[in-house]
């Protein structure tokens, strides 16, 4: 994994499922080997202000959806 490995986390009422989180968690490693998921330490409006506040341009394919 490389150092600054971008982290992905995974929210929402299914995430609470480890089965689900596992899976999703090793669809995302099979597309984007580089990054690194990692456990939410807010909610959903807590990662889309950050978001907002923090990811001044797209971060493919992570906000391709947002344009």
């Amino acid at each position: 994994m490389v150092p600054d490995s971008p982290e992905i986390l995974i929210q929402g009422g299914l995430a609470q499922n480890v089965s689900y989180s596992a899976k999703i968690s090793r669809e995302i490693l099979q597309i984007l080997a580089h990054v690194k998921v990692v456990q939410p330490i807010g909610d959903n409006l807590d990662g889309a202000s950050w978001i907002a506040e923090n990811m001044l341009e797209d971060a493919p394919p992570l906000l391709r959806w947002a344009r």
